[in-house]
């Protein structure tokens, strides 16, 4: 692995990878669970506390995660090429 030229591409890709299945994962959460609140309404039945709770945090997760993807920055111990000689 510390053959590559690029040793650090590997790392930022997988990382990346992961934060976007996170990503995607908490997206069907919260469209699954607008979907189901906003059935509710419709049926004409209370709304739970306690789902539209679940439905705020999942909104709030929701945008946390797509604006906090643009600032994202990859560490910088992942970009430092280990070869290269670090002064003090």
């Amino acid at each position: 692995m510390m053959q590559a030229a690029r040793p650090f591409s590997l790392s930022v890709h997988v990382q990346a990878t992961e934060r976007y299945r996170e990503r995607m994962a908490q997206k069907r959460r919260y469209k699954r669970l607008y979907g189901v609140n906003r059935g509710v309404e419709q049926a004409g039945r209370p709304l739970d506390p306690d789902a539209r709770v679940a439905e705020q945090e999942a909104a709030e997760l929701n945008d946390e995660l797509a604006t906090s993807a643009a600032r994202a920055s990859t560490p910088q111990h992942l970009l430092r090429d280990p070869r290269a000689r670090t002064e003090p």
